[in-house]
């Protein structure tokens, strides 16, 4: 217990760890059933060679070390029951170990991937859609099999092996200190002289991880780009040079991890040397044979034990990038559409300081259930505003306030709960367009999205009918539509959804100007009954827009 609180302090594991490796401990004790076996095993072996004939047939006393007449056929029968059982055990227990990793895998993989998909962006925004990419499908992988299920099965093999040597201890002391005392002498000299080299592939190792993940999205999400360049440009030479340095790291870190039972067997000849004195000088004993038979076979638990905690040891660096996602309890004191914004008029947003990009933002006034324009110079900070209004990135000194009808304020702290924020970057899903348009509301009926296609001038394409496109699946064919088609789809999507406060940034960016006059009027007749807040250069918006906020921020 006091190790247990020792390693919380630390910070080495948190509760959420803890919860993780505590379902693997039922199996890790059943384990010890296997003993039972091999020491009758071990009993049996040491009966054969040290040419013992037992003078009773009760099956009992080989248990208790007691005398038991042998045979070939019982012998043949004794040893295939006593030395098998134990190994088809210890593999359905290695087997159920793997499946509890593989469930605990999935369980940390959805929650991971709500918690960085479905919640607010600040995860996203702190620590960059390629590392969350990396935590999601490398580190989280390297966690569970190379940090948690090698600590489980670390812990099983322990627990065996130190009953092995507890009962080789009691049957023949002297022998059994010697053979411990020489392996630990030798693992102490191991861990003593490796251990900067242990840290720095340790290190490598995380670094390198995070690394040639980001780079390989990068070249992939950008192959439009680099399929000009040619194959020895720049980027796909500094990928390749990141994965070199990653499958070196990963070749040392393996080396080291096995390396351990290397050493460990060259306690074995000073083993069979004090055996051989022994039996010259003493003569063959049951006891010595049954003690010596334990401790090799504690051996490849040993094995098993470091080598899997030095690959947990290696890998930590996978553990730390998931460990503060996993412990981190999302909680906000408003729940979507918990807010209802009919009685109020206005909101006042005082003004914003942003210190991750040195900006002050003035105070603004936003009309509810009107069209709000937020104006300004490219390199201004119009989308940086609507990001820290809808919560998208941490913002200081703030305060928000619903003002009433009657002129009575409420105060919040934030918008997200009510807000829908659209980027500027317009995207479709790898699933079929109708797919595409319920994703914000699933029980939303045909009509409903058809009138909504109408109105945003995407009911149908000039090669498709309106159930052709809904139909459309954009996985198969993910480059069919064009910028401004997924464009207006994407307001579909949008407005189709629940959300009473819409933040849209260059929503005609990718649209010719018949089609942008079509939307601005769209927009408009929308604004009738959600709050918009349109971030724009287009001067068409200025004709119908109620408030128009001109952004001039300070620098810091």
């Amino acid at each position: 217990m006091i190790f247990l609180n020792y390693l919380r302090k630390k910070y080495i594991f948190n509760s959420k760890i803890f919860g993780i490796l505590a379902s693997f401990l039922p199996v890790s004790i059943l384990g010890i059933v296997c003993v039972p076996f091999d020491l009758m095993f071990a009993k049996l072996i040491s009966i054969i060679f040290g040419n013992e004939f037992l003078k009773n047939d009760n099956v009992l006393n080989l248990y208790l070390f007691g005398d038991f007449r042998i045979n070939s056929i019982n012998t043949i029968y004794l040893l295939l029951i006593f030395g098998l059982t134990p190994v088809i055990i210890r593999a359905f227990l290695a087997f159920w170990i793997l499946d509890i990793s593989k469930n605990k895998a999935t369980d940390i993989f959805q929650d991971l991937f709500k918690k960085l998909v479905h919640k607010d962006g600040k995860y996203i925004n702190k620590i960059g859609d390629k590392k969350a990419l990396g935590i999601l499908t490398n580190h989280l992988n390297t966690f569970i099999n190379l940090f948690i299920t090698p600590i489980a099965q670390a812990f099983s093999s322990i627990v065996i092996a130190f009953l092995f040597i507890l009962i080789s201890i009691f049957i023949e002391p002297k022998a059994s200190f010697l053979i411990l005392t020489s392996t630990f002498l030798i693992l102490f000299v191991l861990i003593k002289f490796t251990q900067n080299l242990r840290w720095l592939v340790t290190k490598n190792l995380g670094i390198f991880r995070s690394n040639q993940i980001g780079f390989v999205a990068s070249a992939l999400e950008n192959n439009d780009l680099l399929k000009y360049a040619g194959e020895n440009n720049h980027m796909t030479q500094k990928t390749f040079n990141i994965d070199s340095k990653l499958r070196v790291a990963l070749k040392n870190a393996f080396f080291l991890s096995q390396s351990v039972k290397f050493f460990v067997e060259g306690s074995l000849p000073i083993a069979f040397i004090f055996i051989t004195y022994e039996f010259i000088n003493e003569g063959k004993t049951t006891d010595l044979l049954i003690s010596l038979i334990l401790i090799l076979k504690s051996i490849p638990f040993l094995h098993q034990s470091i080598t899997c905690i030095s690959t947990a040891q290696l890998n930590q660096k996978s553990y730390y990038a998931v460990k503060g996602l996993l412990n981190d309890t999302y909680k906000k004191s408003l729940k979507q559409r918990d807010l209802n914004l009919a009685a109020y008029k206005e909101i006042i947003i005082d003004k914003l300081k942003i210190s991750k990009y040195n900006i002050i933002y003035p105070k603004n006034i936003i009309k509810l259930q009107e069209l709000n324009i937020i104006k300004g110079s490219s390199g201004s900070g119009k989308s940086i505003y609507l990001k820290a209004i809808s919560s998208n990135l941490d913002i200081e000194n703030v305060n928000f306030k619903l003002k009433t009808r009657n002129n009575k304020y409420k105060n919040l702290t934030e918008l997200y709960s009510s807000t829908l924020y659209q980027s500027q970057y317009y995207r479709l899903l790898p699933l079929s367009v109708l797919e595409n348009i319920k994703l914000f509301k699933k029980n939303a009926s045909i009509f409903e999205i058809r009138q909504m296609m109408k109105l945003f001038n995407i009911y149908e394409t000039k090669n498709l009918t309106n159930k052709q496109l809904l139909n459309l699946d954009l996985e198969e064919y993910p480059d069919y539509l064009s910028g401004g088609e997924i464009q207006r789809l994407c307001l579909v999507r949008n407005f189709l959804s629940n959300y009473p406060i819409i933040l849209l940034d260059e929503p005609t960016s990718a649209l010719d100007s018949k089609t942008t006059k079509i939307i601005i009027n769209a927009l408009k007749k929308m604004s009738y009954s959600k709050t918009l807040i349109v971030s724009t250069h287009e001067s068409e918006f200025d004709k119908l827009a109620s408030n128009i906020y001109e952004i001039v921020p300070r620098i810091l």
